[in-house]
């Protein structure tokens, strides 16, 4: 499978798995891996200005038994970049103790002829979990595994031309940097905030105890401002940051979205939760005692 972007810069993806559950799983993992080191390239032609790669895919197993799921992708990777030569392996090994849901339901529904086929299966002395197994390229572990693989082929590419963060992941870097800064700051002014409000207002934290409420109180909104200035990073982030950059793609994969919009617009309701519950806290705390 060899697709060029252009005269300068080539990627051929060679299938060497030596253990084959289902063919059109290893033809798809195949085109993904290819498509995506190209876009790589793509996104970096002052870096990339030549390339010729040849990548092995000498491993490529999902497999769901009745109780785990287990993955292993495997890539080596030879050729030559800006005309040096490139060599570089990558192995990812998965293993997730689930129960088989994806065996158990059919679009939605509950699949009682699987259902009562795995409880018998489990129940059974002479059963071999080893041997009962089918292939599930689609459940979650798969793709995070999948994403490992090409995420660790990125930053060896990014290494071997020395090519350096761009301007939105060293915002994006700076936003993660600026929230355990401005929460710990946060963490004091709260705390005088409340006790100046008190002082001057209720007069009811005048002992001990209520001190030590007041300082809980700045700490759970310490936490609550460090989780709003992550969440306002979300949405600063403009969408070439997620589409382009290997930082903004981790970002997504780490969230379990593949869409901005849907990232956006859920973390939009995760801040209006964040007010609501703040602005009722505050009230029982400082009104309602």
């Amino acid at each position: 499978m060899n697709q060029t972007l252009s005269e300068a810069v080539q990627v051929n993806v060679i299938d060497c798995v030596d253990e084959v559950d289902d063919p059109e799983f290893v033809n798809s993992v195949m085109a993904d891996l290819q498509t995506k080191i190209l876009d790589h390239l793509q996104q970096a032609p002052d870096y990339f200005k030549n390339a010729e790669l040849q990548v092995k895919l000498t491993k490529c197993i999902s497999r769901f038994y009745l109780n785990e799921i287990r993955c292993h992708f495997a890539a080596d990777i030879t050729g030559q970049i800006n005309g040096q030569n490139y060599e570089f392996q990558k192995r990812v090994v998965g293993r997730k103790i689930t129960p088989r849901e994806e065996t158990l339901t059919s679009k939605g529904f509950i699949h009682l002829p699987n259902m009562v086929k795995s409880i018998q299966r489990g129940l059974s002395t002479d059963y071999d979990p080893e041997k009962d197994y089918v292939v599930s390229p689609s459940n979650i572990l798969s793709i995070d595994s999948f994403f490992d693989l090409i995420d660790g082929i990125s930053v060896s590419l990014d290494q071997f031309v020395s090519r350096q963060p761009g301007e939105l992941t060293r915002r994006w870097k700076k936003i993660q940097k600026s929230r355990w800064i401005i929460a710990g700051l946060s963490f004091f002014l709260w705390w005088i905030s409340l006790l100046l409000v008190d002082r001057f207002f209720n007069q009811k934290f005048n002992h001990e105890e209520g001190y030590w409420e007041v300082g809980f109180a700045a700490v759970g909104l310490a936490v609550v401002t460090f989780v709003i200035i992550h969440c306002c990073g979300y949405l600063i982030m403009p969408g070439p940051f997620y589409r382009v950059e290997t930082a903004g793609k981790r970002v997504l994969q780490k969230t379990g979205q593949s869409s901005v919009l849907a990232l956006k617009l859920i973390v939009l309701l995760i801040l209006g939760f964040i007010g609501l519950g703040l602005a009722v806290s505050l009230d029982l705390l400082l009104f309602h005692r």
